[in-house]
């Protein structure tokens, strides 16, 4: 009995290498195959012509119960398109070949493959399809060979980069956003953790998501020429603690700076003329915001959770003011409203009604009959705040860390001798 057990056991040792060789195999497209070698924790794609797609369910590729253990993927010459979702969350994968004979990347193919550090992409590849490597947030380095076509990473800049559009559409940590790039593709930086975002003065549009997520951002340059920035560019970057917005942007989308935690200032210029809902929710740090000169409406969830601002002023050409706009502003002493008919709001102000409320002169009563407006207890007129006093001397500058506005909610970019209203008080410019 013991020999028999003795002859089993040498029998199953020479048998588990031949097993884990090939540890699972099949098909994945018309003439393409794959074998999963579990000793070496390699998927092999072989064959033929182009791959199978995938349901966004993680199970649905034949290798996604195993997903997990897969260290390298290996897509032999011969193989023609990657198939969407193909390897999605094969999230301890760190070695990636792609063949010659490559021409189309499908969406989300490598999405979520967290442990990717380096990429290349072969001259063959003509088609690369949006998130085909969304959140691969460790990626430090990205190629394209020589002689492609449609893509490049020009200037050994790490970045993959649309030729035809000059559309960056893959950074990564160690990116340096080349001069020609006119867009910053959707979530091209997504997760990165990029320390720096410094942007050629080409770049006129940054789009969705496109920094979404970089907790090491502390500081963004947005350059003169951009005009749009997209929903969500910024959210969450919450190292961020300091943008600077040029007079050139006119479109700022939805949650831009959402839950950037430490952000402390954003002063919106005056060219913005569409404002999106949730831009700075729960920017818990922010003391000093604005709303540009000309926006009609306060979108909804504008300072939602910005517990530090102090003091805002809603600017005269302001009718409408959106729901939760000031909900857990806590830290709001005063609030000032250069519109002389009281503007609108939709399901309250959410705002503790104690705090000083100033408007223009001449507009008191109708502030203190308006709907909403009148659960203010302390309702004043401009003319009634303290007055300080300043002096612009000849050679410093007049340009301020706020804003300053006329009488009537102007905002006036170089002031001179008069009086003006500057962070909720009248200032008189000597």
């Amino acid at each position: 009995m013991k020999r028999m057990k003795k002859v089993l056991f040498v029998m199953a040792l020479v048998l588990l290498p031949m097993a884990a060789e090939a540890d699972d195999s099949g098909s994945c497209g018309e003439g393409l195959s794959y074998t999963y070698t579990e000793v070496t924790h390699t998927l092999t794609i072989q064959g033929d012509g182009a791959m199978e797609n995938y349901a966004e369910d993680r199970f649905d590729a034949p290798w996604g119960n195993y997903r997990h253990d897969i260290l390298a993927i290996e897509i032999e010459d011969g193989v023609t398109s990657v198939g969407e979702n193909a390897f999605s969350d094969c999230c301890y994968m760190t070695k990636l070949h792609l063949p010659n004979t490559l021409t189309h990347i499908a969406r989300q193919a490598f999405m979520d493959c967290r442990s990717l550090a380096s990429l290349t992409i072969p001259a063959s590849v003509t088609s690369i399809e949006p998130w085909a490597f969304y959140r691969c947030t460790q990626m430090t380095a990205i190629s394209v060979e020589a002689g492609n076509e449609v893509y490049e990473s020009r200037d050994n800049c790490n970045a993959l980069i649309e030729k035809s559009t000059n559309t960056l559409i893959l950074g990564c940590k160690n990116t340096i956003i080349p001069e020609g790039v006119v867009t910053i593709g959707g979530m091209a930086f997504y997760g990165c953790e990029l320390p720096s975002a410094d942007m050629p003065g080409s770049v006129t549009t940054i789009s969705d998501g496109a920094f979404q997520g970089c907790g090491y951002l502390s500081k963004v340059n947005i350059p003169y020429g951009v005009t749009s920035i997209g929903n969500s560019a910024f959210e969450n970057c919450n190292g961020l603690k300091e943008v600077t917005i040029p007079s050139s942007v006119i479109s700022i989308g939805n949650s831009v700076f959402r839950g950037c935690t430490k952000l402390v200032s954003a002063d919106i210029p005056s060219s913005v003329t569409s404002l999106g809902t949730s831009v700075f929710y729960e920017c818990a740090s922010l003391k000093k915001a604005s709303i540009p000169e000309g926006t009609t409406t306060v979108p909804a969830y504008y300072l939602y959770r910005c517990s530090s601002i102090t003091e805002f002023i809603i600017p005269d050409s302001v009718d409408e003011i959106y729901y939760y706009v000031f909900e857990g502003c806590t830290g709001l002493t005063s609030m000032t409203c250069l519109n002389p008919v009281p503007p609108t709001c939709l399901w309250g102000l959410d705002v503790d009604f104690s705090i000083p409320l100033y408007v223009p002169e001449g507009s008191l009563m109708k502030y203190k009959s308006a709907d909403c407006w009148r659960n203010f207890v302390n309702i004043y007129e401009v003319g009634d705040k303290p007055v300080t006093s300043i002096n612009n001397r000849v050679g410093e500058s007049t340009q301020q860390e706020s804003p300053y506005y006329s009488l009537g909610g102007v905002r006036i970019a170089q002031p001179r001798k008069g009086v003006y209203i500057k962070e909720g008080k009248k200032i008189i410019v000597k």
